[in-house]
């Protein structure tokens, strides 16, 4: 996936479809960061987790962060 470019609305006044816009943009880029780091846990761990929709209530409880940590320097878990 590609960054989004973007592109003006003729039928929206300018200062709303900006800030609209920006807000879209920003929403976008979190969840393909989202997506990312899922994809890593995924792959350190082994197993797959919680779709992205649910991953941040999933990770409250520590448990994957603990996993990752002794994989990434064993013992420390």
């Amino acid at each position: 996936l590609g960054r989004i470019r973007l592109q003006k609305n003729k039928q929206v006044a300018t200062s709303t479809w900006i800030d609209r816009q920006r807000t879209n943009l920003v929403a976008y880029e979190y969840l393909c960061h989202i997506g990312e780091a899922k994809d890593w846990i995924e792959a350190c761990l082994g197993q797959e987790i919680p779709p992205v929709t649910k991953l941040e209530e999933f990770m409250r409880n520590g448990i994957i962060l603990a996993k990752l940590a002794n994989i990434i320097h064993p013992g420390t878990a």
